[in-house]
């Protein structure tokens, strides 16, 4: 396959070349691979975690789709773990749907930015917030986190050991040094009472996300991260106006035809 056969659009080249002047400018964001068929990111969030986010583009792939570029997201506890996709780096079901109709740059960098400022995103999103708090050796269990539900790996292949983690000592010392025990424990009874008995969950009295999120005294964003969320919001806005004018813009020029 030979990407000098699928060129980018204008709209699609210049939302790249945006994406590629904010990397450059910051220390929290960097290209793993860019090509015209496939774009991968490393994204750093304040929470600490790691994330990996992968455009694909679609026609080059399955022939005509109504959605040019696809975007998959996976997390990681360390960098390491989403350079070399281990166990350790689950799905994240993340759908932008705000940004759909941008060009791929545009929806490439606001996912960037909402994973940057991953605190204040998984305030609105819960799936994200359950895996902020998951502890590194759970994550080895979990195939993707979806917003109706955690998709374990033994609820897939029928084995309740599929995917379990046996840490090495000095492993486990150095996980219990960064992820305090009582920060946890709820998440983590929770989570091991889906492994033990897994039937359909129940409606749980508020989104898991929130609860887990409580658990844990992250500190308040500040009024700097609060503007630039601001910021980049309205910059969303912005670019979905340009795009609509464009596409009935064209609409126009073809009825003229």
């Amino acid at each position: 396959m030979n990407e000098d056969d699928y060129p980018l659009t204008l709209p699609e080249k210049r939302s790249m070349e945006l994406l590629t002047s904010i990397v450059e400018a910051n220390e929290w964001l960097e290209y793993k691979h860019r090509s015209n068929l496939i774009v991968t990111m490393f994204v750093q969030g304040q929470s600490g975690r790691w994330y990996a986010i992968e455009a694909k583009r679609n026609d080059a792939i399955i022939g005509f789709n109504a959605q040019p570029w696809s975007l998959y997201v996976r997390g990681g506890a360390r960098k390491r773990d989403v350079i070399h996709n281990n166990k350790y780096c689950p799905n994240l079901c993340l759908n932008p749907h705000r940004t759909a109709e941008m060009p791929v740059g545009d929806k490439i960098a606001a996912l960037c930015l909402s994973l940057h400022n991953d605190r204040i995103t998984a305030m609105s999103i819960p799936l994200l917030a359950q895996f902020i708090v998951a502890p590194r050796e759970h994550l080895a269990k979990v195939m993707v986190f979806q917003d109706e539900m955690v998709v374990l790996h033994s609820m897939i292949h029928g084995d309740e050991h599929f995917g379990m983690v046996d840490l090495t000592e000095e492993e486990e010392d150095a996980f219990n040094q960064q992820e305090p025990e009582d920060m946890h424990h709820d998440w983590e009874m929770h989570f091991m009472g889906i492994e033990d008995d897994i039937v359909a969950p129940p409606e749980p009295a508020e989104p898991r996300g929130s609860e887990a999120l409580s658990l844990i005294d992250l500190p308040a964003p500040t009024a700097e991260e609060i503007a630039e969320q601001r910021m980049w919001e309205e910059y969303e806005q912005h670019m979905h106006s340009l795009a609509m004018e464009a596409f009935w813009n064209q609409q126009d020029q073809g009825d003229d035809d």
